[in-house]
């Protein structure tokens, strides 16, 4: 705890996972059988012997200011300043070899044939930065506005930031004065409120890059495009507004009435690369372009209602009912 009602958060979380692990297939019957010709010589795969080893580790950092203050007993004012790192790394290598020395030994090095080896690295970073500021006065009327900055490893240096923000507020009409005469309301509430939320996980890790895979063809190793590079591609917003009345009556009625609005834009889809475009095909394979073409949209009504039939001192019995209309819209736009 800080003087003058400031309070500092230092939090650190690290994950971290080893495998290693193999596979063996004896030489007697299987898919690694040998078969033995009448020469003597050996045929097949004759025994073999797969090892996977992967390492996965992520880690988070995350520091927060706050400010807290209360006045005259009436106005409460909380500051919220944040900062966070997020890092994910996985190593993955897979090696197999066949044609063993001697049945039932686990180690490559009994094996004489390199059938398959193969590795790749992922590596992955998001950073953010938050601000939010409270105020709320006499337990009656209460706002909060919010922005954050996040950046995403996944997308190009040109784009890789996006900025989103939220605003809300809230009325609580049933603790104003000219409220009090109307002993049937014990509690009453209206409030809007509109907010954005980034998502990055729809692209690839490397997406703004141009990936090549290797194929063989006609026994000849080659390398061929498998994404195009998207370097225009940036964050998914999910974005939604909505204004409510809620309220208990009675003392055994709860009753909500609400309007939302609820819509994701920007969404991220992997494109099929034509001839014409670069793409390439590699059997049932074809080159893809990340894009942000899509728009989906939810927007309606929800009213809900709970109502206590029995209540006593020991307990109650209630009923509730809710009732939602939505209109969906989905966009695609090349």
């Amino acid at each position: 705890m800080l003087p003058y009602g400031f309070t500092a958060t230092l939090k650190a979380n690290v994950n971290t996972r080893n495998s290693d692990y193999y596979k063996y297939e004896n030489a007697v019957i299987g898919d690694a059988r040998g078969t033995v010709s009448e020469d003597g010589s050996i045929s097949g795969r004759n025994g073999a012997l797969a090892k996977t080893l992967y390492t996965y580790k992520n880690w988070t950092l995350q520091e927060q200011l706050r400010w807290n203050m209360t006045y005259n007993d009436r106005h409460n004012i909380e500051v919220l300043l944040g900062h966070e790192n997020y890092s994910y790394r996985y190593d993955y290598t897979y090696t197999s070899k066949t044609n063993e020395a001697f049945p039932n030994r686990y180690a490559l090095s009994n094996f004489s044939e390199m059938a398959s080896i193969s590795g790749y690295k992922t590596r992955y970073r998001t950073e953010s930065y938050l601000a939010r500021v409270q105020y709320g006065y006499d337990n009656r009327y209460n706002i909060e506005a919010s922005f954050r900055r996040d950046g995403s490893s996944r997308f190009a240096k040109e784009s890789r930031w996006g900025n989103f923000g939220s605003l809300g507020a809230n009325w609580v009409f049933s603790n104003e004065e000219f409220m009090k005469k109307y002993r049937w309301l014990n509690q009453g509430k209206l409030r809007a409120s509109w907010g954005q939320v980034g998502n990055d996980s729809g692209s690839g890790y490397y997406a703004y890059y141009g990936l090549y895979g290797s194929w063989t063809q006609n026994s000849k190793p080659a390398y061929v495009v498998s994404q195009n590079p998207a370097r225009d591609l940036h964050w998914e917003t999910g974005e939604s507004w909505g204004a409510a009345v809620e309220g208990r009556l009675f003392n055994r009625l709860n009753l909500s009435v609400e309007y939302f609005d609820k819509r994701n834009k920007d969404l991220i889809f992997s494109v099929y690369a034509p001839s014409s475009a670069g793409g390439t095909s590699t059997g049932s394979s074809t080159s893809t372009t990340d894009r942000n073409i899509g728009t989906i949209s939810n927007r309606g009504w929800e009213i809900s209602a709970d109502f206590d039939i029995v209540k006593s001192k020991d307990w109650t019995v209630s009923v509730s009912a809710n009732l939602t209309t939505t209109k969906n819209l989905s966009l695609i736009h090349i």
